[in-house]
């Protein structure tokens, strides 16, 4: 094939929400799902799935939204983006533990949530013939709850300052209570949902926790109050066999965060992980390889490898498939956003200058503002964001150490706190540890070894399409030196 066949090949856009609203093929026949992760998703008891930024957890969603109607499904997704922590505070006017009180507040919201839903179904059937969820949901359209717009607006609705000062009286099942009553309204919301079997399956998706990340306890709390409250609800609605489902899409390093006791209970029995590296395998049986091929054979309309009908077989003393992914974080995103910059300068034969040119293009329009965003939220301030940048160009090698990090940013005035800044880069894959065994480095990488923790003992290594940008010693001529495997 010549050189315009792989320009017409649509790898991807940069998130799954432009993918669904320009080019919904790609998460149609385009989408890779080698373990039945959507099958699990849709009729599986699993209900938490996590991974790093742009592994794919929102393309999970698209798709089922794209396929809702074959699947006899009703699909909503809510976002976290815009929600006011703070509104928790008001939402239970008992003073309760933190667990409890969030607990219990998530359910009050998720299950108004679902009644949304129900309120959209003409055909919902009450169990218990009392029709008690359209009793609640007129009450709560009274309220002006619903219809709901987001979930930033409905928990503001359901907490305490807002409900109590525009309602003065609340009706449930023809009883006047002259007190708002958040005990009454947290059980007449929890009888209506579990009195009532929608005619389709109904899935809620709750995303955008990825633009939530953050160091403060209050939001922790919070979003770990979701997991058990997602926990609860799930289990409730399989005990009964109530064709409803919670899904809660979570950052891995957001959800290392979350100090709950019973957190690695409900990763273990209900997490489904997004893990996309693989090694020793021949590149056309890897999964981030196999994704490119689907995509191209959607553009192309045949069966096709395109690193071997595109792309010399080898690339800077490596196999070419490996030196390309060595750019990346081993995620969809990173490896899409790449494809389209080697795309834009695709000429045949393709020869290392070339690859060259399109890694410095997407190291400097997108990894490092990609890196930086995941930082924000985690880190002290935007400011030590920059500064940490700063001082790692400053020591000119891509080999270093805390130590030597320290020295340095004493000696040039700046007033980074290194100690804090370089986990924060380990667990994003910007750095890896490197230590020397028998005289082999041997490279660890988050995106490579999940459960691997940075070590401040051992030497840190920049991670390759950012050894360029920040110009450092090395760059692309260690791409041979600096194998991760």
């Amino acid at each position: 094939m010549d050189a315009s066949s792989f320009k017409k090949i649509n790898f991807g856009e940069s998130s799954a929400e432009k993918e669904k609203a320009h080019s919904p093929n790609l998460l149609l026949e385009g989408f890779l799902d080698e373990r039945g992760d959507i099958n699990e998703v849709i009729a599986g008891a699993r209900f938490l799935i996590y991974g790093q930024k742009g592994s794919g957890k929102s393309a999970i969603c698209s798709r089922v939204e794209l396929i809702a109607d074959s699947r006899n499904l009703s699909v909503k997704t809510y976002t976290l983006e815009r929600l006011n922590y703070n509104a928790f505070e008001g939402m239970d006017a008992k003073k309760e533990a933190p667990e409890i009180k969030n607990t219990r507040s998530w359910e009050m919201v998720l299950h108004t949530a679902l009644l949304g839903m129900y309120s959209n179904d003409p055909n919902l059937k009450s169990i218990s013939g009392k029709k008690k969820a359209k009793q609640v949901i007129k009450e709560l359209q009274r309220l002006n709850i619903l219809p709901i717009d987001d979930i930033y607006s409905l928990v503001k609705k359901v907490s305490k300052s807002e409900l109590t000062a525009n309602v003065e009286v609340i009706k449930y099942k023809n009883e006047t209570q002259k007190k708002f009553d958040y005990t009454k309204l947290y059980d007449n919301l929890r009888v209506a949902v579990n009195d009532s079997q929608p005619s389709k399956k109904c899935i809620l998706f709750i995303d955008g926790l990825d633009s939530v990340i953050t160091t403060r306890d209050n939001q922790k709390n919070v979003l770990s109050g979701l997991l058990r409250a997602s926990k609860i609800i799930n289990e409730e609605m399989q005990t009964n066999s109530i064709n409803v489902k919670i899904v809660v899409l979570c950052r891995t390093d957001l959800l290392n965060m979350l100090s709950d006791p019973n957190k690695q209970k409900i990763i273990d029995d209900y997490g489904l992980e997004l893990n996309w590296y693989q090694h020793g395998l021949e590149h056309i049986n890897i999964n981030l390889i196999k994704l490119l091929n689907l995509r191209a054979k959607t553009s192309l309309e045949k069966e096709i490898d395109i690193f071997s009908e595109f792309f010399p077989k080898t690339t800077g003393n490596k196999e070419t498939f490996k030196f390309i992914l060595d750019y990346t974080r081993y995620i969809p995103r990173d490896l899409i956003r790449l494809m389209n910059e080697i795309k834009k300068m695709y000429v045949k034969p393709m020869q290392k200058n070339h690859f060259i040119t399109a890694i410095k293009e997407y190291s400097s329009n997108y990894l490092y503002g990609e890196i930086r965003d995941e930082l924000l939220g985690i880190a002290e301030s935007e400011k030590q964001v920059e500064d940490i940048f700063n001082l790692l160009s400053e020591m000119k090698k891509y080999r270093t150490s805390q130590v030597e990090l320290q020295h340095k940013a004493k000696e040039l005035g700046i007033d980074v706190n290194v100690e804090n800044m370089l986990p924060l880069l380990f667990n994003i894959g910007a750095i890896g540890n490197v230590k020397v065994i028998n005289g082999k480095n041997i490279y660890s990488f988050k995106f490579r070894e999940r459960r691997t923790v940075f070590s401040p003992k051992d030497e840190i290594v920049i991670h390759l399409a950012l050894q360029n940008l920040l110009k450092v010693r090395g760059g692309y001529e260690n791409v041979k030196e600096i194998d991760y495997d």
